[in-house]
């Protein structure tokens, strides 16, 4: 536990404050869509987990060089489902900030590889679409050869 602020390493700290405060319109913000999605009642959670979001960038803009409040970041974006935005805010460090792009690079990597992972574990696999294909081209096939056998049949007649 780190005695300057009070709080676990791993431990993300919500506020009730609201997003607003001077700069917040230049940085992305989270995606519209997750708040156009949120069920009746979940709009005050969004504006907390929003809220969130926006301090930890705040916490890796300002301690660029540290690793764990990057992966702090991370961690929190992949826990509200939010991995899209992290990408966003990095791709936007990348492309105006040379002096960070290779970290910010780096980080873009980094999500695309949780994400990825993600889609692999909860993934379904390539295999019944595939015999379901196999399966329509196979009656195709049958249906096909069924027309020309009939078209030859009564054609001879």
């Amino acid at each position: 536990m780190d005695e300057a602020e009070g709080t676990n390493e791993s431990e993300v700290v919500v506020s009730d404050e609201l997003v607003g405060e001077p700069g917040a319109e230049d940085r992305p913000s989270p995606s519209a869509a997750s708040r156009d999605h949120a069920l009746p009642g979940e709009e005050e959670n969004l504006d907390l987990e929003f809220t969130a979001l926006d301090r930890a960038w705040e916490e890796v803009e300002a301690d660029w060089e540290n690793p764990k409040t990057h992966e702090k970041y991370l961690v929190l974006c992949q826990q509200i489902d939010l991995l899209s935005d992290a990408g966003a805010r990095y791709r936007k460090v990348r492309e105006t900030n040379p002096e960070r792009a290779d970290e910010a690079k780096a980080r873009i990597d980094k999500i695309l590889a949780i994400a990825m992972a993600s889609l692999a574990a909860t993934g379904t696999s390539a295999e019944p679409a595939q015999q379901t294909r196999r399966f329509i081209t196979l009656v195709a096939a049958g249906l096909s050869l069924a027309l020309i056998l009939g078209s030859i049949y009564f054609w001879i007649r």
